[in-house]
């Protein structure tokens, strides 16, 4: 993994920890992560897949947008504060038409962070593949914690 990206991943991870999507027990992560394997499914350059992992850090965490400057740099920085939000008591409804009022003024590395945010993420696929996911991570865990493992059982993964 490229090292700004595995970075991010990490950051976002920290500030996100413990916080959940609305009204579910999915942890907030799961949307910049998806939102970054799309980036990263697209080869996005890594300053966009890291963006797409720390999009949502200055709206929902106590993350100052000088902090994203100082650790992940101006590009990143400015992928950021291209797709936050900038008023937070407007509905999502609006809020999200008024981020698609700004794609006409974004730059292309900006458009695809929002358009990846915006329009490929599907909660319900999201959900369908949750299960199997954590299923097969802690299984995964599992294995690797115990001394021996067995050739059939690692075959399978």
């Amino acid at each position: 993994m490229n090292l700004l990206v595995d970075e991010a991943l990490r950051f976002s991870s920290i500030r996100h920890g413990g916080q959940f999507r609305k009204g579910s027990s999915i942890p907030f992560l799961s949307h910049p992560f998806s939102v970054a394997m799309l980036l990263e499914s697209d080869h996005q350059a890594p300053v966009v897949v890291a963006a797409g992992l720390l999009h949502d850090v200055i709206e929902d965490t106590k993350t100052d947008p000088q902090e994203i400057l100082s650790k992940f740099g101006s590009d990143v920085h400015r992928l950021v504060l291209a797709v936050s939000e900038k008023n937070r008591d407007e509905s999502w409804e609006q809020r999200k038409r008024l981020a698609l009022q700004q794609v006409k003024s974004l730059q292309f590395d900006e458009v695809a962070l929002l358009v990846s945010m915006l329009t490929h993420f599907i909660e319900d696929e999201w959900l369908q593949e949750s299960a199997p996911l954590c299923q097969t991570a802690y299984e995964l865990r599992e294995i690797v914690a115990r001394e021996t493992s067995d050739e059939a059982e690692i075959s399978c993964f």
